[in-house]
């Protein structure tokens, strides 16, 4: 069975619904995609994921290349290569599990408190340990009070949703804050987040003034930086948006990806 979750605009006129299966969001009837979309198909992958995922494939190709006796024929090397991208995509789906992990115990540990969220941890991995430690260190040292966590908002006039980290106060601004368990902080991701600051506007009436990227390392390391939601960086979203829809209706009307060069 679906489990769905639904949400109404603040001002009663828009309505999202959720479905965690299929992690798809519906709009005014309309389905629509979330900031990691539009941002990361209109930005690319950052260099430096690049540079870890072509590392990954090295370390997985080259032992087998250097121990087999054969023929390096086109077609076995094209296997190795195969072999070597499904390994990376196992191991960016691995950091994908950290992730969920971490914002399942930040969402316990919010809303039930630090007894609770230790139960979740007995069957934790230690790089997930790890995550967490830093996690712990994040919020003794920001004590914001959290206002919501894993809300449901949308931005209607530019048509996209999701699901937000963290809306956090501290003092008398309110923060929405991304976690993240990537190697380092890089500009889709607070392009993400300002996109979320923008959407919790429309949604829920709140002004937010400042994204922060918290960022817990797999290696225990914490960072953690806030960036203004300025004009600029919210018209860099509305022209991501823009471009990403101009990019889905060019391959639809021209059918760009079925083309042979």
């Amino acid at each position: 069975m679906t489990n769905t979750l639904f949400s109404t605009s603040y001002d009663n006129l828009h309505h999202l619904s959720y479905f965690e299966d299929s992690h798809s969001y519906v709009l005014n009837g309309n389905r629509v995609c979330g900031p990691s979309t539009f941002i990361d198909e209109t930005w690319g992958v950052p260099n430096t994921l690049k540079g870890w995922m072509m590392k990954q494939a090295v370390y997985v190709a080259h032992p087998e290349i250097q121990s087999h006796t054969g023929k390096h024929t086109q077609k076995w090397l094209e296997g190795v290569a195969k072999r070597a991208v499904v390994a990376v995509e196992a191991l960016k789906e691995e950091g994908g599990r950290i992730g969920s992990l971490l914002h399942n115990y930040a969402h316990v540990r919010s809303t039930q408190g630090l007894v609770e969220a230790l139960k979740l941890t007995t069957e934790y991995d230690e790089t997930t340990l790890r995550c967490i430690k830093a996690f712990e260190t994040w919020l003794d040292k920001t004590k914001g009070t959290p206002i919501m966590m894993e809300a449901l908002c949308a931005e209607p006039y530019l048509g996209y949703a999701g699901r937000l980290d963290l809306l956090d106060k501290r003092g008398d601004k309110l923060i929405l804050v991304d976690f993240k368990t990537s190697k380092q902080i890089s500009i889709t991701q607070v392009l993400q987040a300002v996109a979320y600051a923008m959407a919790v506007r429309k949604w829920y009436g709140l002004n937010v003034e400042l994204v922060e990227i918290a960022r817990f390392g797999k290696d225990g390391k914490l960072e953690y930086r806030q960036f203004p939601v300025s004009f600029e960086y919210q018209e860099q979203v509305r022209r991501c948006v823009e471009t990403w829809r101009f990019q889905r209706s060019e391959t639809n009307n021209y059918g760009w990806k079925s083309r042979k060069p």
